[in-house]
């Protein structure tokens, strides 16, 4: 709806693009496309382009990019505010932190596609108090005005902020209106479910701090996982989930967009993060590990992004991505997995960047068609190849590190296709290559 109407006089610093063949001329291309998804709100591309752009620390796109992520991060904190009824002073604060940012090296206006400023011209000079959000207690004992967290949710008007008390609640929670829910302390309330989701989104925007979440079926057969996203925002902040019947948690749905920070994601009976039918959302500095399937599975259009997290220890794969799943897996640990770090397979497209996969079986292995993006990952320490592809797997590989593996660096068989470049193959202990008559790699300045 915003590409339409967009207003295009904004003065944005574009340098001229030297050479489009070049790193820099990349940059160029990246700077502009980051630009443009900004411009239509899509915050999610456009911010992971410009940490690409200030990983690779360009001194022309560098600085600039980090400036638009600074403005992406607060105009996306002032459509929340909007969208979940903020109360006007929170709104106002916000906007006046924000317009501070401005002018700058991108542009000399104020970055506002919402029309926020016009919005704020026209309200009176002297808006009416808002009421902060309404504080509700949960205790198990002592003084609280509930004993249940279902009861509180009930009873909460939109925009509620409920502080549960310590202890182990035994309840499964539907959140059907925008809440915030803090446990208190942190790490001392545990929510356990035995016949459903411990907890199931339903509504456009809710926030979950400090608990531990529990599925512990009360039948072999239960096909629930821990926490169910199938829409809206579900902000996910230092809690610890485990499931014993499906996955810790599930995100599905086109516009599924949930927050995961500092989150531990254990032990579950099948896998730990599973994203599938268009579901997205950001994963960060969470650990996902001792999982019985894959640590993060991704399918049927799924896209996440991944960012500074631990998958370790699974008894599969760490990372699954199939059946023409992306997403994006930057500077993450995949550790210890038992059979392949990553693997990608029926049309799976991840793109990995600064990721170390390290001790796992295989390390990256690629098949029936699968592909993706690796570069400058380290792929090292792997029971078997660095790189295995088969049947029509074509992974790209750039300025990797696939070295001291136990079997080759890179094996390709039955069909393997895919391009390695600028890599460094050396300290393999089957040596840096095994590509059978009947595959093709394209293999570009590598060292061997």
């Amino acid at each position: 709806m915003f590409e339409r109407h967009w207003p295009r006089d904004i003065d944005k610093k574009r340098p001229l693009n030297p050479d489009s063949k070049s790193l820099h001329g990349s940059n160029h291309a990246l700077y502009r496309a980051a630009c443009d998804y900004a411009e239509r709100l899509a915050f999610k591309d456009a911010e992971n382009h410009f940490h690409v752009l200030v990983r690779r620390n360009d001194e022309d796109y560098a600085d600039l990019a980090a400036l638009w992520l600074k403005i992406i991060e607060h105009y996306a904190d002032l459509i929340e505010a909007v969208e979940h009824r903020s109360p006007a002073v929170v709104f106002n604060r916000k906007w006046t932190a924000y317009q501070g940012l401005f002018p700058n090296d991108v542009m000399k206006d104020v970055f506002d596609p919402r029309g926020f400023a016009a919005r704020m011209a026209s309200a009176p000079a002297s808006p009416p108090a808002t009421a902060s959000p309404a504080e509700i207690t949960v205790a198990l004992v002592g003084p609280a005005q509930y004993r249940s967290i279902s009861a509180a949710l009930a009873a909460a008007p939109e925009g509620a902020l409920i502080r549960v008390g310590p202890g182990l609640y035994r309840e499964h929670l539907t959140l059907t209106k925008p809440v915030q829910l803090i446990a208190d302390p942190a790490d001392e309330v545990v929510i356990e479910g035995s016949t459903d989701h411990v907890v199931w989104m339903q509504t456009d925007f809710a926030r979950l701090s400090g608990f531990s979440l529990r599925l512990r079926p009360a039948s072999d057969n239960l096909q629930k996982a821990a926490v169910y996203i199938p829409q809206g925002r579900l902000i996910l902040e230092d809690c610890r989930i485990t499931s014993g019947a499906l996955a810790g948690v599930e995100i599905c749905n086109h516009g599924t967009d949930p927050v995961l920070r500092r989150c531990r994601i254990t032990d579950g009976k099948a896998g730990g993060v599973f994203v599938y039918d268009n579901g997205a959302g950001l994963i960060e500095d969470c650990d996902i590990t001792g999982n019985a399937l894959a640590g993060v599975e991704i399918k049927r259009g799924g896209s996440p992004t991944l960012r500074q997290c631990r998958i370790t220890d699974g008894k599969q794969a760490g990372v699954l991505v199939y059946e023409n799943g992306a997403g994006l897996i930057e500077d993450c640990d995949i550790t210890g997995n038992a059979l392949a770090g990553v693997a990608v397979q029926t049309g799976g497209s991840p793109t990995l960047r600064q990721c170390r996969i390290t001790d796992c079986g295989a390390g990256v292995f690629v098949q029936e068609n699968g592909a993706g993006l690796l570069e400058n990952c380290d792929i090292t320490g792997n029971a078997y190849s660095g790189v295995e592809i088969k049947t029509g797997g074509s992974p790209t590989l750039r300025q990797c590190r696939i070295k001291r593996n136990l079997q080759r660096g890179v094996y390709a068989h039955t069909g393997g296709r895919g391009t390695v470049e600028g890599c460094d193959l050396r300290e393999n202990k089957g040596g840096a290559w095994y590509i059978e008559d009947d595959s093709q790699v394209t293999r570009r300045n590598n060292q061997e």
